[in-house]
């Protein structure tokens, strides 16, 4: 992590456990394996990006579309025919978007921007003058507008 600059995860860290801060963000030692639940969500968080990314572009979430998400998917997994591990995991993160895509077919929202960065100075509350030591830097999954209902 560069200095000065500041991200959600890097302050949970801190908040959370010094240690884990200290190894991640200051000595950039990170573990060498992933954790496949989170290898799960990161996949999910992918075919969901994606998909809201089709609104954003105006682009239609037709069968094509939903292919092309369920082949992102694929690609997550690609010895899922040879190890139970990654076919469980891809099981679950196609039946994890298709359930949502069902669910959720239409929302209430337009959607403005995925994965939208973001870089803000930091204000201190008591003096109210912004710090000369650090920013917050990161992205927002997803930006939103909610639709008129009339």
């Amino acid at each position: 992590m560069r200095r000065g600059v500041l991200t959600f995860s890097a302050l949970r860290d801190f908040r959370n456990c010094r240690r884990r801060y200290y190894n991640r963000f200051v000595r950039e030692i990170v573990p060498a394996g992933r954790d496949s639940n989170l290898y799960l969500g990161d996949t999910f968080h992918r075919s969901l990006e994606a998909w809201f990314a089709l609104d954003r572009d105006g682009v239609a979430r037709d069968a094509a579309a939903i292919a092309r998400i369920h082949a992102l998917i694929d690609a997550s997994y690609p010895n899922r025919d040879g190890d139970p591990q990654q076919k469980r995991l891809w099981h679950l993160a196609r039946a994890m978007f298709d359930g949502y895509r069902r669910h959720y077919h239409t929302e209430d929202f337009e959607v403005v921007d995925v994965e939208k960065e973001f870089d803000a100075r930091i204000i201190n509350p008591a003096t109210r003058y912004p710090s000369r030591s650090y920013r917050m830097r990161g992205k927002v999954d997803l930006l939103v507008r909610m639709r008129e209902t009339g």
